[in-house]
């Protein structure tokens, strides 16, 4: 559905913005197409000049006027087109700034035009106006990249559609939150149960020795003996009257003489 323009201080006519498309790769340039009809029965108006300005938020891209000579409007209707020269840097400044589905352009139009009324073979005299409007246009991401983009041979596109799921129901989706920080505190206790069983323990053993401190810790420990080997050792030093015989009588007499 286009958009239409109704001009000020003039009743006799108005236009409808219908569609835009680039074109020229060495000259880019917008066009700019409109439909427009009389506001009065049997009235013939004629445009003979039209001019556009094409504004982006708060800064003008172009400007430029009608590609005919005249556009006759009857009551039946009739078509005019607008050439906006542009540079490529605003369709790629566009391009690169357009976040959301459509592209919001203002239009400025300023008209000449004279109209007369014609009813039954009688014809009136020509009333000359000059005429103001403006409107708001919004035009698609699909049809500013398929139309504008394309023709004058900026970049080459791709478009896809992805399919957005509608967004969660906030009580749902804090309770799953919820659900989940819960899980993670019940993962995070078990973890650590099975951690603490897993641990060898370690238990004091009373027969353990402590360390002794001084000149005690480094003295050489000797090992008892059994109770045998100490008797023998203790009867091998104390000769008996027998033994100490046995070795006079071996010893070597000295011989007289």
């Amino acid at each position: 559905m286009g958009t239409d323009f109704y001009f000020q201080g003039n009743t006799a006519f108005k236009l409808t913005f219908d569609a835009v498309r680039g074109e020229g790769r060495i000259a880019p340039r917008l066009v700019l197409s409109f439909s427009g009809r009389p506001t009065k029965e049997q009235t013939h108006v004629i445009l003979d000049r039209v001019t556009a300005e094409v504004w982006l938020d708060s800064e003008m891209i172009g400007s430029g006027g009608m590609r005919d000579v005249a556009a006759h409007l009857y009551h039946y209707g009739g078509n005019l087109q607008v050439v906006v020269p542009i540079s490529r840097d605003v369709v790629r400044h566009v391009d690169e700034n357009l976040r959301s589905d459509q592209l919001s352009l203002r239009i400025d139009l300023r008209a000449a035009a004279r109209w007369r009324v014609e009813r039954d073979g009688d014809v009136g005299e020509w009333t000359e106006d000059a005429a103001f409007s403006q409107a708001t246009v919004m035009v698609s991401r699909s049809d500013w990249v398929t139309n504008v983009v394309a023709p004058v041979g900026v970049e080459q596109f791709v478009l896809m559609e992805l399919p957005v799921p509608p967004p969660p129901d906030r009580n749902r989706w804090v309770r799953s939150l919820q659900h989940v920080a819960e899980a993670e505190r019940s993962s995070s206790a078990a973890t650590r149960r099975s951690r603490r069983w897993r641990e060898p323990r370690r238990m004091s053993s009373p027969w353990r020795r402590t360390p002794t401190s001084g000149l005690a810790s480094t003295s050489r420990s000797r090992r008892p003996r059994c109770s045998c080997t100490a008797a023998a050792t203790s009867a091998g030093r104390a000769a008996s009257p027998l033994t100490t015989a046995m070795r006079h009588s071996r010893s070597p007499r000295p011989r007289s003489g």
